[in-house]
């Protein structure tokens, strides 16, 4: 694509040279605050994402799932269709965008409303991009990273891009159709992602319940929920597999680890968001091979053997083989779907997020297992496919990366001037109630520590 034929300098620095033609204003002469707010609370809850933009959250009748913790949406503040909304305290990341729906945000957020001669979103665009995010870091208010605000006052105060209306329009079909195939290439390589896992779920639940050997003789093991098993394998109740370890810090010198469902034990000092514990004194001691478990999220498959020395929550149960098995082998024995429906059943608590598996009722439970040598087969078998399959996904997030690398450029060419789109003749195949496609659709990652 070609840039501009003349430019101009905008003697502003973080803008640099523009397109002669373009104008640049400040926010104030084009954005207003909204400050409508729910009377009754019955409008769908919407959140706003860095990754997704703004999608609906809660329901119609004013009942509230997903983030919102309040007991009533009253107060809330009343998003319409174009209208741009903000995250104050997170601009900087891009949590900002413009709404596709009706409903309303968090009374911390900010509502604007964008003039009527201008698209609100070749404004979408133009916030989310790198250069936007950095300026509205500079111009946030906060001692921390995580408490930075971006005021409206200092909003309104920050120069835009403002190319000619009939422009605007022809960069944000432009970009919509652009982006529109970059995210559906994204969502197809995802889902061979997905397929990956799943077949190597499939295969890791198949070696550790049924082994390795296909034309082995099978029984029933006279257990309803673990069905056939191999003729050789025995059947143990848990409790004469593993011991619970109690051996508790002294000191609180040790190294601190966490827990997490997707990366297992880690050491805390390797968390984003650093750990919250004050003291480790009293809290559980973890050897290399031991098996923790979250007893509160054990049902949620966060349990894993340990790699490190150290110090865990006094809240985990830690454990240890009694005879010769392989941990290696139990962890992924007990991570099989059977299995974790086992940990639900036997869990106990007064509500779903707070149901606990306590080691008495873990101990209770019968597995089926081969003898040593076997295990460390099946074990080797298994740390193979791992491999293949990590070698072919880390292929694809390389693949998403470039792509994803070159749709943040592209839509920070085009909105600021950098390309020319004026002439590009646009391609119409692509369906604009289709947001998900347009926005990105990233799962957005919980906290590390799920302590």
């Amino acid at each position: 694509m070609k840039s501009y034929e003349k430019y101009i300098d905008t003697h502003i620095q973080w803008l640099h040279d523009i397109p002669s033609h373009w104008e640049i204003i400040r926010n104030k002469d084009f954005i207003s605050e909204k400050r409508e707010k729910s009377i009754d609370g019955k409008e769908d809850l919407l959140s706003v994402s860095q990754y997704s933009g703004i999608k609906p959250k809660g329901t119609s009748d004013g009942n509230k799932i997903g983030m919102s913790r309040a007991e009533s949406l009253v107060g809330y503040k009343v998003v319409k269709n174009d209208d741009f909304v903000m995250n104050i305290m997170l601009a900087w990341n891009g949590s900002q965008a413009v709404s596709r729906y009706n409903g309303v945000v968090s009374p911390a957020y900010c509502v604007f409303q964008i003039a009527d001669r201008y698209n609100p979103w070749f404004y979408h665009y133009l916030f989310r991009t790198e250069i936007y995010k950095a300026i509205f870091k500079r111009n946030s208010t906060g001692v921390i990273e995580s408490r930075l605000r971006l005021y409206p006052n200092k909003f309104f105060s920050l120069f835009s891009l403002c190319p000619p209306r009939s422009e605007q329009d022809q960069i944000v079909k432009f970009l919509d159709s652009k982006i529109y195939k970059i995210n559906k290439f994204i969502k197809a390589k995802k889902r061979e992602i997905e397929l990956l896992n799943e077949q190597k779920q499939t295969e890791i639940n198949r070696a550790v319940t049924k082994g390795l050997n296909p034309n082995a003789t099978i029984k029933h093991s006279g257990i309803e929920w673990l069905g056939e098993i191999p003729e050789h394998w025995k059947l143990k109740r848990i409790k004469n597999v593993l011991v619970e370890l109690e051996e508790r810090s002294i000191q609180g010198d040790e190294e601190p680890l966490s827990m997490s469902q997707k990366y297992g034990i880690i050491k805390s000092s390797e968390l984003s968001i650093p750990n919250s514990a004050s003291t480790y004194v009293g809290g559980k001691i973890a050897h290399k091979n031991n098996l923790v478990f979250n007893k509160l999220k054990a049902h949620l498959g966060v349990f894993s053997v340990s790699k490190y020395e150290g110090v865990v929550s006094p809240d985990y149960a830690v454990y240890s083989v009694i005879h010769q098995d392989s941990v290696e082998f139990l962890e992924k024995l007990f991570k099989t779907k059977e299995y974790i429906q086992q940990f639900i059943r036997h869990s106990r608590g007064i509500a779903p997020g707070l149901r606990r598996l306590y080691t008495f009722d873990l101990f209770n439970i019968k597995i089926a297992i081969p003898e040593l040598s076997e295990q460390l087969s099946i074990i080797d078998h298994i740390s193979n496919l791992e491999a293949k399959i990590s070698f072919a996904i880390d292929r694809i997030e390389s693949q998403i990366k470039l792509v994803q690398e070159y749709k943040s450029s592209l839509i920070s060419d085009t909105v600021t001037g950098r390309v020319d789109v004026r002439n590009i003749k646009i391609d119409h195949g692509f369906e604009l109630n289709q947001p998900a496609l347009i926005e990105e659709d990233v799962e957005e990652e919980q906290s590390i520590d799920e302590q």
